[in-house]
């Protein structure tokens, strides 16, 4: 019986001690309501562990420890960087990101340029050619479509 009860307290002790936090959550842009079409980078800034992001923008980053202070980082392209502070409880820790844009186009301005015939294409990535081509300018014509560009540049993965 002695030996049950050891077997028993050894097993619940190495159980308590074994668990690990997981961290996860959702990163959206504030354009478009969904996950950005470059998928952004997250990692824990104590541990330089990163955790990987889906195509609908749900990430996770597992064996953490319980009830301990990070620093989440976050960088994707077109975007300014983002960290938070968190403490992590017992089991999930629940982290959501919304992106904003450095680009001071917004849906509301694009449905309300739609509404009223003026229509602008968003370049991303500083993609931009310095000038027109002669294509370029008969679509903007034929189309009434005007080319505009965020400007931003790639963040650097891991530098803050």
């Amino acid at each position: 019986m002695k030996k049950l009860i050891l077997v028993v307290f050894l097993f619940s002790f190495t159980f308590a001690f074994g668990q690990k936090a997981i961290v996860k959550g959702k990163i959206i842009s504030d354009i478009s309501g969904k996950a950005p079409l470059e998928k952004p980078h997250i990692y824990i800034k104590e541990k330089v562990v990163g955790g990987i992001i889906d195509s609908i923008g749900q990430y996770q980053i597992t064996n953490l420890e319980m009830n301990n202070n990070y620093t989440l980082l976050v960088s994707a392209f077109r975007y300014p960087k983002i960290s938070k502070d968190i403490k992590t409880n017992d089991t999930i820790t629940v982290v959501d990101f919304v992106l904003h844009s450095d680009c001071k186009y917004n849906k509301e301005q694009a449905e309300l340029d739609i509404r009223i015939g003026k229509i602008n294409l968003l370049l991303i990535g500083s993609i931009a050619p310095k000038a027109n081509s002669e294509t370029d300018n008969r679509f903007q014509k034929k189309y009434k479509v005007h080319y505009l560009d965020f400007g931003c540049s790639p963040p650097v993965f891991g530098v803050y």
